[in-house]
């Protein structure tokens, strides 16, 4: 009956322990920071990939920050690998601006 008891007791002070240990704060780690892309064709058609459209269409161009005081610049190439087309460049994200 002790070591039932004793056994009872152990398990419940380890479950207690276990319980009470929380977990850390997302963000406090530059590691996870991280940009995200939106594409838009003249047509609405979104995508975080590629989009295609038409010579003298407009495409938008959209970015999502998570953490985005961790984030140093952003760099975005327009064209294939071999053949770059536009190269726009963000400053600091401080001067980004908070949709939320």
């Amino acid at each position: 009956m002790v070591k039932k008891n004793l056994a009872l007791f152990a398990c419940q002070s380890l479950y207690f322990m276990l319980a009470c240990i929380s977990p850390q704060n997302p963000y406090l780690f530059p590691q996870n920071a991280m940009v995200s892309l939106i594409l838009q064709n003249s047509n609405g058609y979104r995508n975080t990939d590629a989009i295609a459209d038409t010579v003298e269409n407009k495409i938008l161009v959209g970015m999502i920050g998570f953490l985005s005081s961790y984030i140093d610049s952003v760099k975005v190439t327009i064209g294939t690998s071999a053949e770059t087309d536009t190269i726009l460049t963000y400053p600091k994200a401080t001067s980004w601006i908070d949709t939320q």
